[in-house]
């Protein structure tokens, strides 16, 4: 009976999740990825993938706004996923990376 109510419970918790599941990249992404050349050919890879544009606003490019933009990424989707669930304060920070802008 208990697994009647499952999706009124917890189905858009778990919508979400395999929402973000599907945006990790795959195997041919990392493929395009190692052929990079410039970081504006890794920009582009990135925005054919499901992180769509999140580098399309920086005109400068530098490892360490992609690593803060891609971390920030991160970090607003498991605030998210706290915002919208009953995690403790100590398995939503499990699920953000250690980043030194929090």
């Amino acid at each position: 009976m208990e697994g009647l109510f499952f999706n009124v419970n917890n189905g858009f918790l778990e919508g979400i999740v395999h929402g973000y599941k599907a945006g990790i990249l795959t195997q041919s992404h990392y493929d395009n990825l190692t052929q990079c050349k410039t970081l504006e050919d890794l920009k582009t890879q990135l925005s054919t993938a499901s992180y769509g544009n999140f580098l399309m606003n920086k005109a400068l490019l530098t490892t360490t706004i992609i690593w803060d933009q891609a971390a920030q990424l991160l970090i607003n989707q498991s605030k998210f996923l706290h915002s919208t669930t009953m995690l403790s304060s100590r398995s939503a920070s499990s699920l953000i990376i250690s980043h030194p802008s929090m």
